[in-house]
């Protein structure tokens, strides 16, 4: 199972059926993530195994956006760049922020 968690504090009553079905589909996909966070201004956030920031943004282009991710992923590992955090809310390029 997935948590989400509301980062901006608000109280919510019902949480859209979508951003349920993204929790699920990420529990599957990355079964190391444990927690999302949901945001106005970010959407889906988590931290990723190795302490890095992931935003993935809206739920739209969830496949792309996770293939862009392992891609940064693995050249991220392959050459020993630490990061901050990873941007992949546009599914056509990730952004990254070394330490």
């Amino acid at each position: 199972l997935v948590t989400l968690r509301d980062s901006d504090a608000r109280k919510v009553e019902q949480v859209e059926p979508k951003w349920i079905a993204l929790a699920q589909w990420l529990g599957t996909a990355l079964p190391a993530v444990k927690s999302v966070d949901l945001s106005e201004s970010q959407g889906v956030t988590f931290t990723h195994e190795r302490g890095w920031r992931v935003l993935l943004g809206a739920p739209e282009q969830l496949p792309a956006k996770l293939a862009l991710l392992q891609a940064t992923l693995n050249h991220l590992v392959a050459q020993k760049i630490d990061v901050e955090y990873i941007d992949v809310r546009l599914a056509e390029r990730a952004y990254y922020k070394p330490k």
